[in-house]
């Protein structure tokens, strides 16, 4: 079995079928390229601010895409 690590996962459905709906929540959709998009951008600003492997995030949203 292959280990894959979490953070890869959104872009490995997202290169497999990136049209694929990923997220649904009430009429506000995400393809899996977007969610994976999303997810980069995301990953890209916490590492901006100094998170890095290793480090303890506390993160709370509302309910959404």
């Amino acid at each position: 079995m292959t280990s894959i690590p979490l953070g890869a996962i959104p872009d490995l459905h997202a290169a497999r079928d990136p049209h694929r709906l990923a997220l649904r929540c009430g009429t506000d959709k995400l393809t899996r390229a977007e969610f994976a998009a999303a997810v980069s951008c995301a990953a890209a600003n916490l590492h901006g601010r100094g998170v890095a492997a290793g480090s303890t995030v506390a993160i709370a949203l509302p309910n959404g895409v």
